[in-house]
């Protein structure tokens, strides 16, 4: 947590020195993240002239940017997301070198062209430049470093998406019919100039292959942003038939990238739970499910024996259908078979689904 006077206070697990304060003992009340690279007194931030600015947490890491544009970062480092050239973890705060940055030494040091926004991802980080460049550093299995590589990086690297679009992470996108209105609701996790959400329609015909989307709205971004955002979008006059929706997701600079296509019919006429996709999986999978009329829904996964790993949906749902994403890191799982069931009044269906590291 930040405080207004520009430390950090953490709390928490601490197997890998996620809460920086030198140790890797559990804190049950916050403690304060201490300097290490940063150059105050004691704690991170605690120089009136230097404050930090902003904080981003990843997956037993966590990232700070401090008021004169140079970043931060402590805890796990295995795939090089600390960007200090190294995969030691860190107990305390470390300084990210420059990389393909234009500075001197560290990110963010050119004082013309200062960091002003960072975000993290699981495993990999992101910071904004003041010019516009995107850096990004540590896992890349799955492209998440958008350099045209799948090697992770240990330093910064500067991105290089197709089709110039800037990251903009989209972590949910649900569409819900609700009599004779469409519903469609996303939720980013991380955004990085982003100008905001053109929502796009069109039918599916299985005659005609060629997909025809068209404009039928916008919905303003939120610029730059470390914490998760909610948007919505209804449509008003849905076509009949089967239609399919997309979000074409624009930056500050034009440039642009389409989300997955969601299809929605009409009302479901009937409780279902389909298959996850991608199944195996790593480092997330999308389960989808349909209720025909609205339900108390839970959605939870087990490990084969039995036990609950995870709980991904306890709540009141109206008729629709849901996508909801399973990560892996997020509950700690480990290689191998479970199993995900819901519940939604009297319909209950289980089905299989296998994570492989």
């Amino acid at each position: 947590m930040l405080k207004s006077d520009g430390t950090v206070y953490a709390c928490g697990s601490n197997g890998v020195g996620e809460l920086g304060d030198g140790t890797t003992t559990q804190r049950n009340v916050p403690v304060e993240v201490l300097k290490g690279d940063y150059p105050g007194t004691t704690y991170l931030g605690d120089d009136p002239g230097n404050k930090i600015i902003a904080i981003a947490e990843g997956n037993t890491y966590s990232i700070a940017l401090a008021q004169d544009g140079t970043v931060y970062a402590w805890g796990s480092n295995r795939y090089g997301q600390l960007g200090n050239d190294s995969t030691a973890d860190s107990h305390i705060p470390v300084k990210v070198l420059e990389g393909a940055y234009s500075g001197t030494t560290y990110l963010g040091d050119n004082s013309s062209n200062k960091i002003i926004s960072i975000a993290c991802g699981y495993y990999h980080s992101i910071a904004l430049a003041q010019d516009g460049t995107v850096y990004a550093w540590g896992y890349n299995y799955f492209g998440q470093l958008r350099n045209n590589s799948t090697t992770e990086s240990e330093i910064p690297v500067a991105t290089q998406v197709s089709g110039g679009a800037l990251p903009v992470e989209i972590s949910s996108l649900t569409i819900l019919v609700n009599g004779s209105n469409v519903n469609l609701k996303w939720q980013t996790s991380t955004e990085v100039n982003n100008y905001g959400f053109e929502v796009q329609r069109t039918i599916k015909n299985s005659k005609l292959k060629i997909q025809s989307f068209e404009k039928i709205g916008f919905v303003k971004g939120s610029g730059n942003s470390n914490s998760p955002k909610n948007y919505s979008f209804k449509d008003d006059n849905p076509p009949s038939g089967t239609v399919e929706y997309r979000l074409k997701q624009v930056d500050n600079n034009g440039n642009f990238k389409y989300s997955q296509i969601v299809t929605v019919n009409s009302l479901p006429t009937k409780f279902e739970l389909l298959q996850n996709y991608p199944n195996p999986f790593n480092p997330t999978t999308t389960i989808q499910y349909a209720i025909p009329k609205a339900e108390h829904v839970t959605l939870k996964v087990y490990d084969e024996l039995g036990k609950e790993v995870a709980a991904l949906v306890n709540e009141n749902k109206d008729a629709g259908q849901y996508n909801v994403q399973l990560a892996a890191d997020k509950y700690q799982l480990s290689s191998g078979v479970y199993f995900y069931r819901i519940t939604a009044g009297s319909f209950s269906e289980v089905k299989k689904l296998m994570f492989l590291k």
